[in-house]
């Protein structure tokens, strides 16, 4: 089978996010967030400007995350994907690492990033 030299530009990923129910207990959901894959070169500029202050990891995940679905309000309507939704999401902090978490491996690729998990 032949490599096709075409970059892929986005990537559908499920995100499993756990939700605390008590202080002992977390019930496990899911949606599925679209991110911008960047290239090589625009990983490590972005990764240079978050290390110098220059951007912030919210900007950087409010720019590359192209959609979301499965989110929806208590009633169970979904809620459709726009930059405030992202915001709020970005606002749990049970939801914030998931989805930091996912765009690193789609980033880094899933091997790097398992490195530099266990480095760190």
């Amino acid at each position: 089978m032949n490599f096709v030299l075409e970059p892929v530009n986005q990537v559908p990923a499920v995100v499993e996010i756990y939700v605390p129910v008590t202080d002992k207990k977390s019930k496990k959901q899911d949606m599925e967030v679209t991110f911008r894959k960047l290239s090589h070169e625009e990983g490590q500029a972005i990764g240079s400007q978050i290390l110098s202050g220059e951007l912030s990891e919210d900007e950087v995940l409010l720019d590359n995350i192209l959609d979301v679905k499965g989110v929806t309000d208590s009633e169970g309507n979904e809620i459709p994907y726009s930059r405030e939704l992202v915001q709020k999401l970005l606002n749990i902090e049970y939801v914030r690492g998931p989805v930091g978490e996912m765009f690193q491996k789609i980033t880094l690729g899933s091997k790097k990033y398992a490195a530099l998990a266990a480095k760190n």
